[in-house]
């Protein structure tokens, strides 16, 4: 499993902002039009503004897996990369998005519990264990997003083989008054 990017969820707090202006530059030169093509497609669907690196944050990036990765299992997570940056204006609403770029032939997609009881979350801690997810398949191509508070985990219990990759493009966003920012 790789990082393509910096990643607030991921890197030393300490160490992102200085890795975002590392790497956003790379990205926006090599990504030019999958950047254009996604604030293009989120503003249409947002119905307001949509930005990239606006206060030293990390672009969208990628996550890339090989056949190595195949049958690793993330914790099941909600995502609040949002505690760890620093977007100098208030804001609310905030969501991710996965935009499957690649994915092997068995497929790809994400688990999630849609409701989840207080008990549930207790035999979680206590046995490790979660009622049955909701497998929701990618499709090459398409954009999915969610409000991230959702319990949710990468499915990536199938076998992938040998020169096969699963490549998205990751990212979160917030609503700020001058319109939805992009993060990662």
């Amino acid at each position: 499993f790789f990082t393509l990017g910096a990643a607030a969820y991921q890197d030393d707090q300490e160490a992102y902002k200085t890795l975002a202006n590392l790497y956003n530059p790379v990205l926006e030169k090599s990504f030019t039009d999958l950047y254009s093509n996604l604030l293009a497609f989120l503003e249409r669907h947002l119905g307001v503004a949509v930005s990239i690196n606006r206060f030293d944050l990390a672009m969208p990036g990628f996550h890339i897996f090989g056949a190595e990765s195949a049958g690793m299992m993330a914790q099941p997570h909600i995502d609040q990369p949002f505690d760890r940056v620093d977007f100098g204006t208030a804001w609310d609403r905030p969501f991710s998005f996965t935009v499957p770029l690649r994915l092997p032939e068995v497929g790809g997609g994400l688990e999630a519990w849609y409701y989840v009881s207080p008990e549930d979350l207790q035999n979680f801690q206590n046995n490790d264990v979660l009622p049955p997810a909701t497998y929701e398949p990618y499709r090459l191509g398409n954009l999915y997003i969610h409000n991230g508070l959702v319990l949710h985990r990468i499915a990536n219990n199938q076998a992938i083989e040998p020169g096969e990759h699963r490549i998205t493009l990751q990212g979160h966003g917030v609503h700020t008054e001058q319109g939805a920012v992009l993060y990662f």
